[in-house]
């Protein structure tokens, strides 16, 4: 949008917010569908000047991502989300064919690798997420006097099984990831763990998702998950979080929570209805993945 256009003028006019600033946002992908009527305009570039405060924004893809959480989407918004997949997909999801053991084997050499440097690596982790795995670090090492492990030997062998099991595999060691989620494992009998390997979850659902799913689902998701974050948010470690922090976890979150909603309607009669009562979009609620 040029900044000496009809349009940017009015929103100028009407939000107190300058034309170049509006014209720079525009550029950066960050802006509003120039093709909607100006009054749904209007409060995305309010929100835009809140999210990004004075002066230019130092990560146009954060922005795109807090905007999403905030229930606007954005043109930028798609890559915003690419980039957060690419960065971690070849790290922590590997590909294998269960037919094979020579592919199963080296499946887990690669699960015991990542869980092992991401042990090492937690600093270099984005804020909100370095926040959820010490929480869980912590509390494999507080539970760790249920095994015969150290809590950083329980940690390590919850996010093996974790990687396994987001790899449509069964669940290899319970008691380890109920530790490291805070559970007590007595109070997890094998009708639940059936029920989660029943689910199948793959990544190939979860790329589909963030790389082609409808971005205004990816907004409507990422708006839920931000407006009821706070339930969760000292069982994840997150209260000392900052609402930019939250409002990132939100979107990155977003596109995972989509790629759950089918195997759990598919494992859970009356999941939907569920749905429903806790206030998910309805628009959400049919949504099929590929097979």
């Amino acid at each position: 949008m040029n900044r000496n256009s009809n349009l940017a003028k009015a929103i100028s006019d009407r939000t107190n917010i300058h034309a170049r600033r509006i014209e720079t946002w525009t550029i950066a992908g960050l802006g509003a569908d120039p093709d909607s009527p100006i009054d749904e305009q209007i409060p995305h570039y309010v929100e835009l000047a809140e999210i990004s405060g004075p002066g230019r924004s130092r990560s146009a893809d954060l922005t795109a991502r807090r905007l999403a959480a905030h229930g606007y989407a954005c043109s930028r918004l798609r890559s915003a989300l690419s980039a957060v997949f690419d960065e971690s997909s070849d790290e922590v999801f590997v590909s294998k064919d269960p037919s094979t053991q020579e592919s199963e084997d080296e499946a887990f050499k690669e699960y015991d690798s990542i869980a092992t440097d991401l042990a090492r690596s937690v600093d270099t982790l984005p804020p909100a997420l370095r926040l959820i795995i010490r929480r869980f670090r912590q509390n494999a090492r507080s539970g760790a006097y249920f095994t015969d492990e150290s809590g950083d030997q329980v940690f390590h062998s919850a996010i093996v099984s974790l990687l396994h099991l987001f790899n449509c595999g069964e669940v290899l060691n319970i008691e380890a990831l109920a530790l490291m989620f805070g559970v007590d494992p007595s109070k997890v009998d094998a009708d639940a763990i059936a029920l989660v390997e029943q689910l199948q979850i793959k990544i190939q659902n979860i790329e589909y998702v963030y790389r082609s799913a409808n971005l205004e689902s990816i907004v409507a998701m990422a708006k839920w998950i931000r407006d009821h974050l706070d339930v969760v948010t000292e069982f994840l470690g997150l209260a000392r979080a900052t609402d930019s922090m939250l409002d990132d976890l939100a979107t990155q979150f977003a596109p995972v929570a989509l790629s759950l909603i089918e195997p759990f309607m598919d494992a859970f009669d009356g999941f939907a209805g569920f749905l429903v009562e806790i206030g998910m979009h309805e628009a959400l609620i049919p949504m099929r993945l590929p097979s």
